[in-house]
């Protein structure tokens, strides 16, 4: 997280100059200053001319000494600021000094020594370091101590120093900083990149504009978001697609961090949990929804291999088999629900009635469900040690037959796999 951008650059050369009729950033031209402002703020190159441009803004605007040319410049600079960032205009300036009380300080030793117990904002005191930080960090107050406490505290922030006391200082402050961030995330408060000191979201997408999912939730705001183009009409719909949206895009993972934060939140905040409960609610829907269509499509499922059974004359566990595993399934229906009879019925629907009957009906079983489910196949003959004319069955998998014995898988015939045979064919009595 970054705290502030901290610049220490020369404020000659202002930007106001009477003939900068356009502003360029690489091969950019913008004739619109503002336009101008925002996009050297959210620039991301590595022009060193820009990246001084950049600093220079930034300093002009944080620039608290006295040199008439430079405050001329910053007095024009702040009114586009304030037109891009309203957040950042202040309401008032404040007449008096409402810390006038405060204590002289050392950032170091109010860390490391709970100082800041004793330094108030705004009036309020502070029991914990958290709760410290993150109000020194989001104060609107402009009166020096607090100012330049907070400049301290974000110098030890970014300090890289091997000095134990600062060191340690550092690490409190970052680990602090570290929860405010987490919090925040889980009440879906987002704590950006800080530009100028103030939250500014460095989101920018062009399918998602700037947002807040709380307002998302309670203002339906999800009315101006789109995700691959496509706008929604209720905040059901717009939940139900973000939380099944897989995208790269940053902007719409992380709303859809922000949507899953504010369901799992614990907070007692209003807002939040408006915003919680909504959610809570819509996904009880989708998850509900989602059952009711699950169970129709089994149900309709169910009817089409019953319809399928009926029409073929087979069991229903048998309507949906494919593959060699679907050959493994029938094998093993066959073992465990017919046999093999000799001088038994020789058709399929006695097999069906009888349960089991000679090589020819177990034959025209076989191929019957075989061919209920989509196979390619035929009926065969052949001679073997018993019968002048035995039959089984060949399917066709991958461009080759595969025999399908189903005489030998019975327990008369010791359960063997289909693809066992005891005859060579020499003739194809049918195909299916």
């Amino acid at each position: 997280m970054t705290i502030a951008i901290i610049a220490t650059v020369s404020l000659s050369g202002g930007v106001f100059a009477a003939d900068a009729a356009q502003y360029h950033i690489d091969n950019q031209t913008f004739s619109d200053y503002s336009k101008y402002i925002k996009a050297l703020y959210n620039y991301k190159g590595n022009s060193k001319e820009v990246i001084s441009k950049k600093q220079h803004i930034i300093s002009l605007y944080n620039y608290k000494g006295s040199s008439k040319a430079v405050l001329k410049e910053k007095d024009q600079l702040l009114p586009v600021i304030y037109k891009i960032w309203p957040k950042l205009e202040p309401k008032s300036t404040p007449t008096n000094n409402p810390n006038s009380n405060a204590k002289k300080y050392n950032a170091t030793k109010i860390v490391n020594g709970n100082g800041y117990k004793d330094i108030s904002i705004d009036g309020k005191k502070y029991t914990n370091l958290k709760s410290f930080v993150n109000a020194i960090n989001l104060t609107k107050n402009t009166t020096k101590s607090i100012k330049d406490l907070r400049t301290d505290l974000i110098s030890l922030y970014t300090s890289k120093s091997t000095n134990k006391d600062i060191k340690k200082a550092h690490n409190a402050i970052v680990k602090a900083y570290n929860e405010i961030v987490a919090d925040n995330k889980a009440k879906s408060q987002k704590n950006n990149s800080k530009v100028l000191g103030v939250n500014i979201s460095a989101k920018q997408s062009v399918s998602i504009n700037y947002y807040n999912s709380t307002d998302v939730v309670n203002k339906n705001g999800f009315k101006n978001i789109s995700i691959n183009g496509k706008k929604y009409k209720t905040l059901k719909e717009f939940i139900a697609n973000i939380l099944n949206y897989s995208s790269s895009d940053k902007a719409i993972k992380e709303l859809k961090e922000d949507l899953v934060d504010l369901y799992n939140s614990k907070s007692k905040d209003e807002e939040i949990l408006v915003a919680h409960n909504t959610i809570v609610k819509i996904i009880k829907e989708i998850n509900t929804d989602e059952k009711i269509a699950k169970k129709a499509a089994e149900e309709a499922e169910k009817k089409k291999l019953e319809e399928l059974a009926k029409k073929y004359k087979i069991p229903v566990s048998l309507a949906s088999i494919s593959g060699t595993a679907g050959l493994t399934t029938l094998m093993k229906y066959i073992n465990k629900n017919l046999n093999h009879y000799s001088g038994g019925p020789s058709t399929a629907d006695g097999v069906t009635k009888a349960k089991g009957g000679d090589c020819w009906g177990l034959a025209a079983w076989a191929s019957r469900v075989l061919k209920a489910n989509g196979y390619d196949g035929r009926v065969v003959s052949g001679a073997s040690s018993a019968s002048s004319n035995h039959r089984w069955v060949q399917v066709k998998l991958d461009g080759k037959y595969v025999n399908f014995e189903s005489s030998l898988v019975t327990k008369k015939y010791g359960s063997k796999f289909y693809t066992r045979t005891c005859a060579t064919v020499n003739k194809v009595i049918s195909y299916f």
